[in-house]
């Protein structure tokens, strides 16, 4: 790749860091190499920067592009609720509609309260849940992201793995503020949860975690891990919580939870929900969650905004109107791209755009430095394609992987083919 290549990408970084810290709006996208990316336009499985080069984007606007850019039937329905309002600052009958449907979807859902983001619904429900157990403790998993506000920003993906007994010594990135209240616990090891819960369960509100350790490699967990947490939260009256930002309605139409059948009391969604617009929901048991309609006051002047919602429904509908060819096609899709990058063809020269170094997804390894030949990318395009920036392309599919964040135990745990970064476009 020449200089010239990114040049205008290049120009629009120095611009925007006149007036902008690091020139993004997300840090880690100043991260990419050669050079953070600026994009003029999208549609599908194909996206284009403002050097003109065209990409297979495999970034997925970091997951929520499920449908592909552009979804007509999304689309439809945003522009005629356009025309309707925007922001009405009271409610509208499309809300009541998208939370029946993730009631219907989602096993864990009976009620649901909608925010603007991951970040803040993962705050939302830990408020419930220290609300419904009047408790203040919350446990959460080295290697495990659960967006960036305070207190859950510790250990999070690429923090040093702690050793000795549980909890483990709080890593603090970023100035954050974390409090003694956040108890840290390795991911996958059964033993460590226990003894945990057994000195601190009485005071321990909620057990947070990604079900699938997607931020730390794309992670399932050993045989029974889940479902053991699971009963230990029941043991100890604590709330099990499920962070399915990624995971939901990607990795399943009722997500992670119903591909792997652990139900936890409440559930996060956001990303792959709206199509790209921002939304989000947190979903659970009637008799947690109706701590909102008394203590827990949620709150937000973006909640339940009108063209979010028509998206998440318009979203919604097609997943669950075509989901016996949309979910086969994204395990076919992600299993063929796992395969094909464990062995790059010799000769292809179809390169890969900028990508951040493996260790910025909590990776001490190596990515492959070229596109595997598949159906989805192929020497054939006229283009480079855009691999995962953070690097999870690589740690997601390649078998076995050790040292990336949570997989580093002593028990092995599978690599997930989850279709993470594809859309049904591609």
């Amino acid at each position: 790749m020449s200089e010239r290549t990114f040049a205008r990408s290049r120009s629009h970084l120095d611009r925007a860091r006149q007036v902008i810290p690091r020139g993004v709006s997300s840090a880690k996208r100043a991260a990419l190499r050669p050079t953070p990316l600026a994009f003029v336009r999208a549609a599908g499985s194909r996206i284009t920067d403002v050097d003109g080069n065209e990409y297979v984007d495999y970034v997925a606007g970091y997951g929520p592009m499920l449908l592909g850019h552009q979804p007509a039937s999304v689309l439809e329905a945003v522009r005629e609720q356009l025309a309707a309002g925007v922001l009405y600052g009271g409610q509208h009958e499309a809300e009541a509609e998208l939370a029946e449907r993730i009631v219907r979807l989602v096993p864990s859902a009976e009620r649901v309260l909608l925010s603007v983001t991951g970040s803040e619904a993962v705050q939302a429900a830990l408020r419930v849940a220290r609300a419904a157990t009047g408790r203040r403790a919350i446990v959460k998993f080295e290697g495990h992201y659960h967006g960036w506000l305070d207190p859950v920003t510790a250990n999070g993906p690429g923090s040093p793995a702690g050793s000795g007994p549980t909890p483990r010594p709080v890593v603090v990135p970023d100035h954050s503020v974390v409090g003694p209240e956040v108890l840290v616990c390795p991911w996958n090891d059964t033993q460590a949860l226990a003894d945990l819960l057994a000195r601190h369960g009485t005071e321990t509100a909620a057990v947070i975690m990604e079900p699938v350790a997607v931020n730390g490699g794309n992670l399932f967990a050993q045989e029974g891990y889940l479902a053991e947490a699971r009963r230990l939260c029941d043991q100890y009256g604590c709330l099990l919580v499920f962070d399915e930002v990624v995971t939901g309605f990607r990795l399943a139409l009722g997500g992670a939870q119903q591909r792997l059948n652990v139900v936890p009391d409440l559930t996060v969604l956001a990303k792959a929900l709206g199509s790209g617009f921002p939304i989000s929901a947190v979903a659970g048991r009637a008799e947690v969650m109706r701590v909102a309609e008394g203590p827990v006051a949620h709150s937000g002047t973006y909640n339940g905004n009108a063209l979010s919602v028509v998206a998440a429904n318009a979203t919604l509908d097609v997943l669950e109107t075509k989901q016996d060819t949309v979910y086969p096609l994204l395990e076919r899709l992600s299993g063929e791209l796992w395969r094909a990058s464990t062995s790059v063809p010799t000769g292809t020269e179809h390169r890969c755009a900028p990508s951040a170094p493996a260790r910025s997804s909590g990776c001490t390894g190596t990515r492959p430095t070229r596109c595997a030949a598949t159906p989805m990318c192929s020497p054939a395009v006229a283009s480079h394609c855009a691999t995962w920036p953070r690097a999870w392309s690589a740690t997601a599919f390649t078998p076995g992987r050790a040292g990336c964040g949570t997989s580093r135990r002593r028990t092995p745990m599978r690599t997930c083919p989850a279709p993470w970064p594809l859309s049904i476009a591609h």
